[in-house]
């Protein structure tokens, strides 16, 4: 084959340099005879860098800077021959020479580069669209192999255009762009921790991906590299800073040190995370943070003794405000029926009594002002309202919860809800899949994790390395969060400024929630004051003997211990004392009774035994025992693992008694 004759003087950078060096050192030369002003080569080369802009363009800007960076040597060079602050000296032409034969390198350099990020795309590599730093290249040439090596060939073809760091230097920002073969950020998601893996990032460093607007192929992976989360975050000693419910509600800290919200006016929300998580120190946080808000109120419903709403309340027990910062709370299964049941009527008639409130606004969503504020109900531990396995007066109560949740998002009354787990054993699936708003905080396995995101969320639970951490997952996808730590006096002092600030319910809701509504704080009281020495008024046997108490008399589980014959005294004054059960009584009757008591259909045996025996677990297995009753055996009691008694167990032990 007949080779090819190059006619031209390309013969390689050294040769092109010194070329064009001899070249610009006789046009100089010339210029300098004919005295020519030095202004004109500054000129000359503006007008070369000129040329270069519209020749080239933008579209390889390293080539774009090269060329610039040429015109601007030749030209300076000419101008200080041409205006004397140089002379004609061995030194200026070895300047020139030098200078001209490494500019000429600049163009294989830049080919090289080209070529190279050209292939790497093609074999799944990254390709710059821009000038950027070399640390920076070589970092995103990592993260493009680390993506290529977690995904294989489903993303051959990504471009890692850039990686940013935070401004705290606690971890980075990796912006990527998907190939346009149809992968989308889901399939990316899924792989989120293994990709951490391979980067070797540390524990409770996880990967977020967030989407943000325009093009779906661009995507941000939210990189934490220090575990900034692993230490409290206090509650802001100024409060959290939100006046109305319709900015969202902060409760904690991102890695990034942003703050983390979500939104709350239309939304519910689901809390879900093992004991000692940091459930209920989240829901002080929030119970502070709503109620500080000018257009709301809170209501708690917690039926493991009402310990979430009892320091928010003492000043108010004390006499020292007067009303209590939370509007209304229940502590037990009657009290919270009975709010429940208020709750469903304020929510149908507010759809009614204010539409044409929403005409005259001119909106489809009831307009909520401290005039007529939001209700958020906050139910702690709501495994105890929400078992799906509940009877009775249980079920009743999750059924009242579920209704708020499908009519009430217009009508501004929500609900937060915490519980153990968020599978369906202890929250309804139907209610699950109506949350605007997740939290998982500290769980112990995956499948508790995928209960509350689903399955390749993209998070890992092994991330979550202390008390109060946990994954918020809205619309803007899953991140990582540490909740902010409130402590007691904190929580004293907020709430005494939310009783004196928050505004009251507006007359129609409150018509609308009846007697229940109106005597509410009376009942509170009766419930607060001394919950270990004062009548349950869900339990109305004991109610009634004490409508008409002449003397100290037993009822059931309570014995009246003093005020009984002052007639003056208020009820809510009147001390009683729990009693073990008698001997004389059918100890499996009695536990069957608790067991209706509490709407469950079994019962652990320290539980029991706390009711009925005074604590004493060989006491109550004794007289099982004796009664012809089974010894007791392994249960599953709000998620966890214990030894007690099945209601049908007792129950067969009832009809052989009864046959007998």
């Amino acid at each position: 084959m007949a080779r090819k004759v190059d006619w031209g003087l390309n013969n390689g950078p050294v040769v092109n340099g010194l070329q064009a060096a001899l070249g610009l050192g006789a046009v100089t030369a010339v210029a300098d005879y004919a005295a020519i002003h030095p202004i004109w080569a500054l000129g000359a080369a503006a007008v070369g860098a000129g040329g270069t802009l519209l020749v080239r363009g933008m579209q390889s800007p390293n080539r774009v800077i090269a060329d610039l960076a040429r015109w601007a040597g030749a030209g300076g060079w000419s101008f200080s021959l041409l205006s004397g602050l140089a002379d004609w000296s061995v030194g200026s032409v070895a300047t020139l020479a030098g200078g001209a034969v490494l500019a000429s390198c600049l163009g294989p350099a830049i080919d090289r580069r080209e070529q190279a990020a050209a292939a790497a795309l093609a074999s799944g590599g990254i390709s710059s669209g821009g000038l950027m730093l070399g640390s920076t290249a070589r970092e995103c040439a990592q993260w493009q192999q680390a993506l290529v090596r977690v995904y294989g060939q489903v993303l051959r073809g990504v471009v890692v255009e850039n990686v940013r760091e935070w401004p705290n230097r606690y971890g980075k920002d990796v912006d990527v762009l998907l190939p346009a073969n149809g992968v989308t950020s889901d399939a990316l998601r899924r792989g989120l921790p293994g990709l951490a893996t391979v980067m070797d990032l540390p524990r409770g460093c996880p990967i977020e991906l967030v989407e943000p607007e325009g093009s779906r192929r661009r995507v941000v992976l939210r990189v934490a590299t220090v575990n900034r989360l692993d230490a409290d975050i206090p509650y802001p000693v100024d409060g959290a800073g939100v006046e109305s419910i319709l900015d969202g509600i902060p409760f904690g800290e991102h890695a990034d040190a942003s703050i983390a919200s979500a939104p709350i006016r239309e939304d519910s929300w689901l809390i879900v995370g093992k004991r000692g998580s940091g459930k209920t120190t989240l829901l002080h946080g929030l119970t502070a943070t709503i109620g500080s808000c000018r257009d709301a109120l809170v209501w708690h419903i917690d039926l493991n003794g009402g310990s979430l709403t009892q320091p928010w309340i003492e000043p108010w027990l004390r006499g020292e405000v007067a009303r209590p910062p939370v509007d209304w709370a229940a502590p037990t299964v009657d009290e919270a029926i009975l709010m429940m049941r208020a709750a469903v009527r304020m929510a149908k008639h507010r759809k009614v009594a204010y539409r044409g409130l929403k005409r005259k606004h001119n909106v489809s969503l009831l307009p909520i002002s401290p005039e007529l504020p939001a209700v958020e109900i906050i139910i702690d531990e709501g495994a105890e309202a929400l078992a799906a396995a509940g009877r009775g007066k249980v079920a009743e109560l999750a059924n009242l919860l579920a209704e708020i949740q499908r009519i009430a998002r217009d009508a501004a009354i929500n609900e937060v809800i915490s519980a153990l787990r968020g599978t369906s054993d202890l929250i309804p699936a139907a209610m699950t899949s109506q949350t605007g708003v997740s939290i998982c905080m500290r769980v112990e396995q995956d499948k508790e994790l995928a209960a509350v995101f689903g399955w390749h969320s993209g998070v890992d639970y092994r991330d979550l390395r202390r008390k109060g951490s946990g994954f918020v997952g809205t619309d803007r996808g899953i991140q990582q969060f540490q909740s902010w730590n409130i402590l007691p006096a904190q929580i004293e002092e907020i709430g005494m400024r939310i009783s004196r600030q928050r505004p009251d319910l507006d007359a129609a809701t409150a018509r609308a929630g009846g007697e229940e509504y109106a005597t509410r704080y009376e009942r509170m009281r009766e419930l607060f004051e001394d919950p270990d020495a004062l009548i349950d008024p869900a339990d109305s046997d004991s109610s009634a003997v004490l409508a008409r108490a002449a003397a100290p008399v037993e009822s059931g589980r309570w014995t009246v211990t003093a005020g009984w014959d002052d007639p003056g005294v208020r009820r809510e004054q009147v001390r009683v004392a729990l009693v073990p059960a008698r001997e004389d009584e059918d100890i499996v009757e009695r536990i069957i009774a608790l067991m209706d008591e509490r709407g469950e259909d079994r019962i652990p045996r320290e539980v029991a035994a706390r009711e009925l025996t005074g604590g004493d677990d060989e006491e109550l297995r004794r007289r099982v025992a004796e009664a012809g009753g089974p010894a007791p055996r392994s249960i599953r009691y709000q998620g966890l693992p214990a030894r007690g008694w099945y209601r049908r167990d007792l129950e067969a032990v009832r009809e052989v008694v009864s046959q007998a």
